[in-house]
C-alpha cells in the first residue's frame, strides 16, 4: 500500500499531510510509576510509564475507555522525556473498533486518519509472522 507518491515532484518528505484537524486538542500528563495501575484506578488523560517493565499505558484518547498498552522496545520505539515533556515515536494505531491513530508529541495528542481494516489485518499478519 502506498501512503505517498514517488515521482518527479515527490520525495519521501513530500508525502501528504494526514493530520486530522477537526479533533479536539488533548494534553496528557506523564506519570512515572513502578507498576501500571489497574483499569478502574486509571485517570483519563494520564500517561503511565513503567521503565521497570518498559511499558507505557493510557486510556484511549478517543473516549472509548479502552486500555492502550505500548511496549517500549528500543528497536521499534523512541521515548523522549526532558523533565517536562514526553514524546513517543512512531505513531500509535489501535485495532479497537474506534481505530484511533495518533502520535504523542510534547504531551499532546496529534491525530491522524483512522487505520483502515486492511491495515489492521496486514499488521496482524506481520505480527503473527514475527512472533
Amino acid at each position: 500500500m502506498r501512503f505517498w507518491r514517488w515521482g518527479k515532484r515527490g520525495t519521501r518528505d513530500s508525502r501528504p499531510n494526514y493530520v486530522v484537524r477537526n479533533r479536539e486538542s488533548i494534553v496528557l500528563k506523564p506519570v512515572f510509576v513502578e507498576t501500571i495501575p489497574q483499569l478502574p484506578e486509571m485517570e483519563d488523560r494520564t500517561l503511565y510509564v513503567s521503565m521497570r517493565f518498559a511499558t507505557l499505558s493510557h486510556l484511549c484518547p478517543c473516549g472509548c475507555g479502552r486500555l492502550v498498552d505500548v511496549t517500549l522496545d528500543p528497536a521499534t520505539r523512541s521515548l523522549t522525556y526532558d523533565g517536562e515533556y514526553l514524546t513517543l515515536r512512531p505513531s500509535i494505531g489501535v485495532k479497537f473498533p474506534c481505530r484511533s491513530h495518533y502520535s504523542i508529541v510534547r504531551n499532546a495528542i496529534i491525530w491522524y486518519r483512522p487505520i483502515s481494516k486492511w491495515e489492521a489485518r496486514w499488521y496482524n499478519r506481520v505480527r503473527a509472522r514475527w512472533s
